[in-house]
């Protein structure tokens, strides 16, 4: 089944309690690509996870794809989530305490349909369980 076909099976535990009158913080989950080579440097990551002082989404994603044994994964490559310049997250999730996380994939592993689906696959096994945690989605003011 195709990454596609998923969105009209029933939302997952955490969309299903979600209750919007609620003082819940969404999570924000910022998804890129970026290319193979820059500046004549090859890029080795197949995936960065990118992360400034809230690590709730980025620190256990970075370890489950790492235990997978088969994805090279940047912390915070091929770009930073620390640069002052970042702004979506800085500013729709960072200032407002929601729980977020940047991530990019190398643009090469997704220039087919099964590259697309192998990835959408890839971060669903390994968001899906963070994101169902229900103490996820609280506004944090400080640094975790």
């Amino acid at each position: 089944m195709t990454a596609l076909a998923r969105s009209t099976e029933p939302l997952p535990p955490s969309a299903q309690w979600f209750d919007e009158t609620a003082d819940l913080a969404p999570a924000v989950v910022a998804i890129h690509s970026f290319t193979p080579m820059m500046q004549g440097q090859l890029r080795p990551w197949q995936i960065g996870i990118l992360w400034d002082k809230d690590s709730r989404i980025a620190a256990p994603l970075i370890t489950s794809l790492r235990e997978r044994g088969d994805v090279v994964v940047g912390d915070n490559e091929p770009y930073s989530g620390r640069h002052p310049a970042d702004f979506t997250l800085d500013h729709h999730a960072e200032a407002e305490g929601r729980p977020h996380v940047g991530i990019e994939i190398r643009q090469d592993l997704l220039a087919s349909p099964e590259g697309i689906a192998q990835w959408s696959d890839i971060l669903l096994q390994a968001l899906r369980p963070i994101l169902d945690d229900p103490q996820l989605y609280t506004h944090r003011s400080e640094a975790v």
